[in-house]
């Protein structure tokens, strides 16, 4: 009986979910196709997108923390909506005096302003976010964190970025996919940014069916590239003596693990769910778990270490974070570059 269930719970979420897939898509497309040519915000600086089509982590942050680096000379602004934070719903500038920041201001946005030291704006309202970036900082260009599906403002530049591990074959709408909105939205991105992974075979067909589908759509690869390990006080070395543990609260933990494989291999790797809030209770119950494992210390991401590692301070604790970055090719910033130096 129990050999035959998991099919037949199969077939049944199919039959349920794929035509509320379809609305979705019917929907998404329709909202799209109505809004998107009427922005409510027009900046005078530039805005430059990257976003996604599926939910989940897709990769963006990273890349908006690379592009921000690259075109430090312009001076451009970062927008995020400032998922989880306090004052996303009135926005705010992220202040990094404040000493619950990742609370009040999201995590993302606040690694971003503590990686980069650039001005970063949050706000649930991302037209009004723009408006206050430009009324605060004279922008080079408006660097947006996921607004691909946000038409208050006008899109100058959309950058879709795409887990290239995820399954081609599996790129359904929500709720029987992934997808905020169906593959044919890519119409309206100005480049496709192929986050590369483990799988080679299914970075190939994503590459084979944007070429076909999208044969003018500019593609590009990011390369993750693992920086260090990082502590309080920066960079630290690694000893091939010490015993490590690991945790991450992101929407992709799996690759977190896979980019800790190449540095340092953990006792063990415990997993939360995106934007994990920690306080005092959870690290308290991490540092048990070092303990009973015998472990001398524990590794996150960069994201969860601004959250998690006052806790683990006010516990005489250090805490390290496996920092990571992207390497694009000489094509990918030729063509950012072409369009934010010109008029």
């Amino acid at each position: 009986m129990r050999r035959h269930l998991s099919p037949l719970l199969s077939e049944i979420t199919w039959v349920v979910a794929y035509p509320l897939a379809c609305l979705w898509a019917l929907v998404v497309r329709a909202r799209r196709a109505f809004l998107a040519g009427r922005p409510r915000v027009r900046t005078r600086a530039k805005t430059l997108i990257v976003g996604n089509l599926h939910s989940g982590g897709s990769g963006k942050t990273p890349i908006v923390a690379a592009i921000a680096a690259r075109f430090a000379h312009l001076q451009p602004a970062i927008v995020s909506r400032g998922y989880r934070g306090l004052l996303s719903a009135r926005g705010a500038q992220v202040d990094l005096s404040q000493a619950d920041g990742p609370r009040q201001f999201g995590d993302e946005p606040w690694m971003l302003a503590r990686r980069l030291n650039a001005p970063v704006f949050i706000g649930r309202a991302r037209g009004r976010a723009l408006q206050q970036a430009e009324a605060h900082h004279r922008a080079g260009f408006l660097l947006l964190d996921d607004a691909f599906q946000n038409f208050s403002f006008r899109h100058d530049l959309n950058l879709v970025a795409i887990q290239a591990d995820r399954d081609l074959r599996e790129a359904n709408c929500l709720p029987l996919g992934e997808l905020r909105e169906p593959l044919l939205s890519l119409r309206a991105a100005s480049a496709v940014v192929l986050v590369v992974g483990q799988d080679a075979l299914s970075l190939a067909r994503w590459k084979a069916y944007l070429a076909s589908n999208f044969p003018q759509l500019p593609i590009f690869e990011a390369l993750p590239q693992v920086e260090g390990v990082w502590g309080a006080e920066g960079a630290v070395t690694v000893s091939g003596s010490l015993k490590w543990g690991a945790f991450s609260g992101i929407a992709r933990p799996a690759a977190f693990a896979a980019s800790l494989a190449g540095t340092l291999t953990p006792v063990f790797v415990e997993s939360f769910a995106d934007h994990q809030p920690y306080d005092a209770r959870l690290v308290d119950r991490l540092i048990e778990l070092q303990t009973q494992h015998g472990v001398h210390h524990l590794i996150t991401t960069e994201k969860d270490w601004h959250k998690a590692a006052p806790f683990f301070a006010e516990r005489s604790q250090a805490l390290f974070y496996l920092r990571i970055g992207y390497v694009f090719s000489d094509q990918f910033w030729y063509f950012l570059q072409t369009h934010l130096e010109t008029a």
